[in-house]
């Protein structure tokens, strides 16, 4: 069950993935996809054209995706806008302001801190309401009209894909008129396609720029220490229009050598600084794709086969069961012989210690003393000895007799005979020959209770 469990996670995590690299992918897209006028548009109605024009020719060149101005955006920003043609609403269904506009206060703060903007338009924007600009009045009722019918017919056609030589629709030739020509006329020339006519009034400030056949297409206004330009027409920034009459040239001329911003949040590009472009910056894509593929080979890997165990509880020891089983694993790591002779050895070891005197000199120092103790430990040291020292000497290896025998080695296993042993070996002897003469009889039964008297009686004769 976990197996599948870990697979379908697996699943689910590279559907996630693979969904979100499609977006991702998806917002940084060009062509016929993107939102009319974006620099991500590269057919005949994208500014894509003057976008990577400006960033060959100026060196800071940025894009605005967010609805807010960082400090990196200074110097002119360009609006080529669309017509807003379905109304915005919010949570509770009441009607707002595109959600894409950007603040009208920070933006005319920021034009006031001495920056410009441009602002290519057929429909009016907050910034012109907020500094009285406005379109001129219907000739026929007098009314200054909203986005005409033709207007938005024209972006229909745009959106469907229309050729410009094909749409239905009229150009007009401008020119740019500066504050410092006297004569009314520049050199430079604009092709107009489709666009709307601005006011002449009595606004202050407003200058009227862009003229022709005495009706103004566009104009400038200064507002703190930056200025505003509108022009009714977003057609001079197109990519099919850029190389028409002047307008390469005009553009230029008004965004001069400072740095460029180009507004995206206007088109509803919002994507730009995510994980997933600065992945395909560096050309890591392909390895974002490939690491649910490397988990669901490692979860493969790793599986194995899986087969019923039948868990059965372990048997619990007592501590009894344990000393015992260790009891044994002595037992069976020294021949009969060997142990007896340790015995013996063990008793004159303490006995020497308690008296403080060496093993060999012990039995002399206890004769010499009068106490029961040392009468005790006397008839203690005679016993072990005789345990130690039977009637055949055996080998210490495996326990064979050796009584009899004439070699310094062991005839069953090998092993050296120690000198202790060989001397009982001169002593003569009729019995078999066999590991079995050397198992354990009624006597050893008394190893262990030397053992435990030697330890309390080695304690009393260290008090007296």
């Amino acid at each position: 069950m976990t197996g599948r469990v870990s697979v379908v996670i697996l699943l689910v995590v590279s559907a996630v993935v693979g969904g979100f690299v499609y977006l991702a992918v998806s917002s940084g897209r060009g062509g016929e996809t993107m939102p009319l006028y974006s620099n991500r548009r590269f057919d005949p109605y994208g500014t894509a054209a003057l976008y990577r024009m400006m960033q060959r020719r100026t060196e800071w060149v940025t894009t605005l995706e967010r609805p807010r101005l960082e400090d990196e955006h200074r110097g002119v920003m360009i609006q080529v806008l669309s017509l807003a043609d379905e109304a915005w609403y919010d949570e509770f269904g009441d009607e707002i302001d595109n959600p894409y506009h950007l603040p009208t206060p920070m933006l005319l703060d920021w034009i006031a801190d001495g920056n410009t903007l441009i602002q290519m338009t057929r429909r009016r924007t907050p910034v012109m309401e907020s500094l009285g600009i406005d379109f001129a009045e219907d000739p026929e009722s007098g009314v200054i009209q909203g986005v005409p019918d033709w207007a938005e017919h024209l972006q229909e056609q745009q959106l469907k894909g229309v050729p410009p030589n094909e749409l239905d629709t009229w150009e007009v030739s401008t020119r740019w008129r500066s504050a410092q020509e006297r004569s009314g006329t520049s050199n430079r020339s604009v092709l107009l396609h489709a666009p709307r006519e601005l006011a002449t009034g009595d606004l202050e400030g407003w200058q009227p720029r862009l003229w022709s056949g005495g009706i103004a297409y566009g104009g400038e206004i200064e507002y703190g220490r930056g200025r505003v330009v509108v022009v009714g027409s977003p057609s001079p920034t197109l990519n099919y229009y850029l190389g028409e009459r002047e307008n390469l040239s005009w553009l230029i001329e008004m965004l001069g050598e400072d740095s460029i911003v180009f507004d995206e949040w206007a088109h509803g590009v919002g994507h730009g600084g995510t994980i997933i472009e600065t992945l395909a910056h560096f050309g890591l894509i392909p390895v974002l794709l490939q690491v649910p593929v490397w988990l669901m080979c490692y979860r493969w890997s790793t599986a194995g086969r899986r087969t019923a165990v039948d868990h059965k509880p372990l048997r619990q020891r007592s501590g009894r069961d344990q000393i015992d089983t260790l009891g044994r694993l002595y037992e069976h790591a020294w021949s009969l012989g060997e142990r007896r002779r340790r015995v013996y050895d063990e008793v004159l070891t303490r006995f020497a210690a308690a008296c403080r005197c060496l093993p060999a000199e012990v039995e002399a120092r206890l004769r010499n003393r009068s106490d029961a103790q040392a009468v005790r430990a006397l008839t203690l040291i005679r016993e072990a000895r005789g345990l130690a020292l039977v009637e055949r000497p055996c080998c210490v290896s495996c326990g064979y007799a050796l009584s009899g025998l004439k070699t310094n080695r062991c005839p069953e296993c090998g092993a050296l005979i120690p000198r202790r042993v060989t001397r009982l070996m001169e002593r003569p002897d009729s019995g078999i020959h066999s590991v079995d003469d050397a198992k354990p009889n009624a006597r050893d039964s008394a190893l262990g209770r030397i053992l435990d008297h030697s330890s309390s009686l080695a304690q009393e004769l260290k008090r007296v």
